[in-house]
C-alpha cells in the first residue's frame, strides 16, 4: 500500500485553505454587503421621518401667517399669499432652512396659454368654484356648464346633471328616473372624487369602455382642476381668482341676458378687473397690487371706473347683476397649504386644507 508523501499532504491542505479562505471571503462580504443596505434603509427612514416633521412644521408655520391675517378681504400680494416679506426682503416659505432640511410651502398656478408659475405661499379654495354648490345653486351650475364648454367638453349640461345626480339627496335623476343605487348622495369630500364621477358618465352614459371612459375623466380633470373646488359658500373670490375663472363667472350674464351686455364688453371688463388688480407693474402678487374690500357692486364699478376707466350700462349691469346673486366676495375663509420637507435628496410633501375659523378646522389632509 502506497502512502502520499510529506509534499502532497502539503498540496493539499494548501488547496483546502485557500478554498476555506476563499468561502470566508464570500461570507464577509456577503454579510458587509448586507450591513451597507441596511444602513441606507436606515437612513433612508431617518431622512424620510425628517422630512414629514419638516413638512408638518411648515403647516403650522402657515396656519400662524393666516392667522395673522385679521383684515376683511384677502388678496393674493398678502404674505400668506405671495409668501414675501417685504420689510426684511425675503421668502418666508421657500427653502426655509430648519436643522438637518428645508422646507418649502407652495402651489402651482396654471393659467390658459401660459407656463405653470410657482408660487411659494398659500392657496385659497374661495378661488376656485365649490362644485358641490350646482345642486341648489342654479347659477354656479350655469358657471360649471360654462367652464366645461370652454374645454370643448361634449354634451356639458348632461354631465353637469350626473353630477347633481351624484351628490344630491333624492333618489331621482334631473330626468325624473330612479337614480343607481352606487350614486352617493353626499357632497364630494374632496376634488379628487369628481374622477368618479365623470368616469361613471361616459361609462354608462356615453357608453365608453372603462378604460376610455377612466382615460377621458383624468383628461377633462387635469383641465378643470386648478378651477374647482367642494369647499366654501359658493362665492369666489374676485381678487384672487384666475383670468378663466373670471370670465366663466361673469358668462353667466350673458346666459341670463343681463341688458346691454355683449361678449366683447364682457372681455373688455375682465381684462379692466385683472389691469385693476396687477397695479402699476402688471403683475400679481406684488407689492403695487389693488384688492377690492367689499363685494358690493357699486363700490365695485366706481373702483374700476377710478382706477382705468367709465365702465359701459352693460359691464355695470354684470358687476350688479353678479354682486346681487352672491356669486362674487373678497374674503376667502378656505386654504390649501401644500408643504414640502426635504432631508438631503429625500422629499415629503402633504396637503391639507384648513377652514380659518376659531378653532381651526382640518378639511382635508392627504400624504402626496
Amino acid at each position: 500500500m502506497k502512502f502520499p508523501n510529506l509534499r502532497q499532504k502539503r498540496g493539499t491542505v494548501l488547496i483546502i485553505s485557500m478554498w476555506i479562505m476563499v468561502i470566508l471571503a464570500l461570507f464577509a462580504f456577503g454579510l458587509g454587503h448586507r450591513a451597507f443596505i441596511e444602513l441606507r434603509l436606515t437612513r433612508y427612514y431617518r431622512d424620510k421621518i425628517k422630512a414629514d416633521y419638516l413638512a408638518e412644521a411648515a403647516i403650522v408655520r402657515a396656519q400662524f401667517e393666516l392667522s395673522k391675517d385679521t383684515n376683511e378681504y384677502d388678496s393674493l400680494n398678502e404674505r400668506w399669499g405671495n409668501g414675501f416679506d417685504s420689510q426684511k426682503q425675503e421668502y418666508i416659505f421657500k427653502d426655509i432652512k430648519l436643522k438637518d432640511g428645508t422646507y418649502t410651502v407652495s402651489y402651482k398656478l396654471s393659467e390658459e396659454g401660459a407656463e405653470p408659475l410657482t408660487i411659494y405661499g398659500i392657496s385659497d379654495e374661495e378661488r376656485r368654484l365649490n362644485i358641490n354648490k350646482c345642486a341648489d345653486n342654479k347659477f354656479i351650475r350655469q358657471a360649471l356648464v360654462i367652464l366645461l364648454s370652454s374645454i370643448r367638453v361634449d354634451n356639458p349640461d348632461k354631465l353637469v346633471n350626473s353630477l347633481i345626480d351624484w351628490i344630491d339627496l333624492d333618489k331621482k335623476t334631473q330626468e325624473g328616473d330612479s337614480e343607481e343605487d352606487f350614486f352617493k348622495n353626499d357632497a364630494l369630500r374632496c376634488p379628487q372624487e369628481l374622477l368618479d364621477v365623470l368616469s361613471f358618465y361616459y361609462y354608462k352614459k356615453e357608453t365608453l369602455s372603462k378604460e376610455e371612459a377612466e382615460q377621458k375623466a383624468k383628461d377633462i380633470f387635469s383641465k378643470i382642476k386648478d378651477n374647482i373646488t367642494v369647499w366654501g359658500d359658493g362665492r369666489v373670490n374676485i381678487n384672487t381668482t384666475s383670468r378663466t375663472l373670471l370670465k366663466t363667472l361673469f358668462s353667466i350674464c350673458l346666459v341670463n341676458n343681463v341688458e346691454n351686455l355683449t361678449e366683447s364688453e364682457l372681455d373688455n371688463l375682465i381684462d379692466k378687473i385683472i389691469s385693476f388688480r396687477q397695479g402699476p407693474d402688471r403683475q400679481e402678487f406684488s407689492e403695487d397690487d389693488n384688492c377690492f374690500t367689499k363685494p358690493d357692486a357699486g363700490y365695485i364699478i366706481d373702483t374700476i371706473g377710478s382706477y382705468t376707466q367709465i365702465l359701459t350700462t352693460g359691464q355695470r349691469n354684470a358687476i350688479s347683476f353678479v354682486s346681487a346673486n352672491q356669486l362674487i366676495s373678497v374674503k376667502s375663509n378656505n386654504f390649501c397649504i401644500k408643504a414640502t420637507g426635504k432631508v438631503n435628496n429625500l422629499s415629503r410633501t402633504k396637503k391639507v386644507v384648513i377652514l380659518k375659523a376659531t378653532p381651526k378646522e382640518l378639511l382635508f389632509y392627504q400624504n402626496e
